[in-house]
């Protein structure tokens, strides 16, 4: 059996998401081995590509397609490393994520992604996201106002 693992959460964490993955489904079997980092990490790369009948992705071989993640291990908050594998579906997130080539082109160095204005784009969403927001009273029962629909955690003094 094909096991798959995709996301389309905000942020769009693949990392993150295997470490849920693990641990409530340790949790669901109440075994602290009921799975291993491993079948997570493979349901995300390995099960993509099988899913796909794709030999080519997936993978680290000769003729394969050269996606690759560049995470940093070294960081003081990823802990002491077990190994590569487990210590990134553990301990890591995407914001661990330093470098991405994907087919032989690097489009993330250093954790920036070339020609791309982040605090831009992180303005004009925020903006859209605010607009979205003013429009709920109206499409939301009994209409109340922002405030009581995206509440503060702690009253605002």
């Amino acid at each position: 059996m094909t096991i798959v693992m995709g996301t389309d959460t905000h942020p769009p964490d693949m990392i993150q998401n295997m470490q849920i993955g693990l641990l409530t489904a340790r949790i669901a079997e109440g075994k602290p081995d009921a799975v291993r980092a491993g079948d997570l990490y493979d349901a995300a790369t390995l099960g993509g590509a099988t899913a796909l009948g794709r030999s080519d992705l997936g993978r680290l071989a000769r003729g394969a397609r050269a996606d690759l993640v560049v995470i940093a291990l070294d960081d003081p908050a990823m802990g002491q490393i077990i190994d590569p594998i487990q210590t990134i579906v553990l301990s890591g997130c995407g914001r661990d994520v330093r470098t991405v080539v994907i087919d032989g082109r690097f489009v993330m160095e250093d954790g920036a992604i070339p020609g791309v204005d982040h605090e831009a784009f992180r303005t004009r969403a925020q903006f859209q996201f605010d607009r979205l927001v003013a429009q709920y009273p109206d499409r939301t029962i009994g209409h109340p106002p922002v405030h009581a629909i995206f509440g503060s955690t702690y009253p605002v003094c």
